[in-house]
């Protein structure tokens, strides 16, 4: 076939199957197969809710730290393809991508992928090609027939279980534990939990595929200093470690969680406690919580679901701040906005209400009956981001706060358009 650029394949594959979301494992399972004679490295899965990214991005930079050849696949981007696949910390070139999309378009048949299915095998087809010492691959979505979970993880982590894609998962913790759950796997692997309370089916489907599960609070724990922070492995074992450069009061928890995996991990993955420190401190997870300009202080955050949109809230409250504060808001129609704005309404002096460009976006006016509702007044709707940013920094003064939020889309489009206008 003719060689196409990143982005024409990007087009391609955007439009090859007739859902962005199609939860099975058959088809992505047959090209695998097709694909890769045996697993070659060992493989960590992080699935759960929120702080996914983060513990992923605190394994990825440990286990480099230690000087073992990492591959990280995470989605979703949020400027460019390339964000998804990395090897030892850095985003692989368009030249691999297109390589690993072709080997893909030749062996699939009329097999249809998903944009996410096809996202997958290329990452791991590059990680096979550059040899990788460990795979750590995110879930996109639940985990039971997400595409990830075609491989089976020598570990599988949970990171916090909370309500969120209740139309693919169900409306409840248990209906959602179970389906995140199914990553877990027999044998000789090992399954972490970072959820302190996880709901029952995560600890039965443990039991139901015999894998040892390691829960928070239970089976390991972290104790918070004033200046620095205390984890206590499964064993009994002690680390004084400093706090994570990732903002956020529940990033030690995902340190926590990522180095008990290294901890479980240890025989097939020999890590120092150097690495451990270096890595914890040096882990970066872009969107989270990030501040991405000073007078105004403008913080970027992809929260999207209720909890997400808590731990942001917290954040927001732990410093103290006599300015105002000003949100740029879009989401999308699934998410519970309605209880996202009753939690956060008292932190924001006033809130710009943007349409996003994809179709499962609410609208801003949709957005703004949830307002109406409730009898607030100190809202605008908007046609865009970057026009909401704009009309934000004309309001706020240099001691004052902008905070973007609710979609990964909201944080792509703030991060095109900060360095151009502040």
């Amino acid at each position: 076939m003719v060689s196409l650029s990143l982005p024409q394949w990007l087009e391609l594959i955007d439009s090859q199957h007739d859902k962005n979301i199609d939860l099975s494992l058959d088809r992505v399972q047959s090209v695998f197969a097709r694909l890769f004679e045996k697993k070659k490295f060992p493989v960590i899965t992080v699935g759960g809710t929120n702080g996914k990214g983060s513990t992923a991005a605190m394994l990825e930079s440990i286990y480099t730290s230690a000087g073992l050849k990492t591959g990280l696949f995470t989605s979703p981007h949020i400027l460019k393809f390339n964000e998804r696949v990395r090897i030892a910390r850095a985003d692989v070139n368009d030249e691999k991508i297109v390589k690993a999309f072709e080997s893909i378009e030749n062996i699939r048949g009329d097999i249809t992928l998903t944009y996410f299915e096809y996202s997958f095998l290329c990452a791991y087809s590059i990680f096979v090609e550059e040899s990788v010492d460990v795979a750590i691959l995110e879930v996109g979505l639940g985990g039971r027939f997400d595409a990830v979970n075609v491989v089976d993880a020598d570990c599988a982590v949970l990171t916090q279980i909370g309500i969120d894609h209740v139309d693919f998962l169900g409306s409840d913790r248990e209906s959602i534990g179970f389906e995140k759950a199914g990553i877990f796997r027999g044998g000789d692997s090992v399954a972490v939990c970072g959820d302190p309370n996880p709901p029952r089916s995560v600890e039965e489907t443990a039991e139901q595929v015999a894998v040892k599960l390691f829960i928070l609070g239970r089976d390991f724990r972290f104790f918070k200093g004033l200046r620095d922070w205390q984890y206590v492995s499964p064993s009994g074992r002690k680390i004084n470690l400093n706090y994570p450069q990732m903002l956020g009061a529940h990033q030690v928890q995902n340190a926590a969680t990522a180095i008990t995996v290294v901890d479980l991990m240890s025989e097939k993955l020999p890590t120092g406690l150097g690495a451990i420190r270096d890595g914890i401190l040096k882990a970066h997870q872009p969107a989270r919580f990030e501040v991405v300009g000073l007078n105004p202080l403008v913080i970027i955050d992809v929260a999207h679901n209720v909890d997400a949109v808590t731990c942001m809230v917290d954040q927001l409250r732990s410093a103290p701040f006599d300015g105002k504060t000003v949100a740029i808001f879009g989401v999308m129609r699934d998410k519970d906005f309605k209880t996202i704005i009753t939690n956060t309404k008292s932190i924001f002096d006033s809130w710009y209400l943007c349409n996003l460009p994809v179709e499962r976006a609410a609208s801003a006016d949709e957005i703004a009956g949830e307002f109406e509702k409730m009898g607030l007044s100190n809202w605008r709707t908007i046609g865009s981001i970057p026009e909401a940013f704009e009309l934000a920094l004309a309001e706020v003064g240099p001691d004052d706060r902008i905070v973007a939020f609710g979609s990964f889309h909201v944080v792509s489009a703030m991060k095109s358009v900060v360095g151009k206008t502040n």
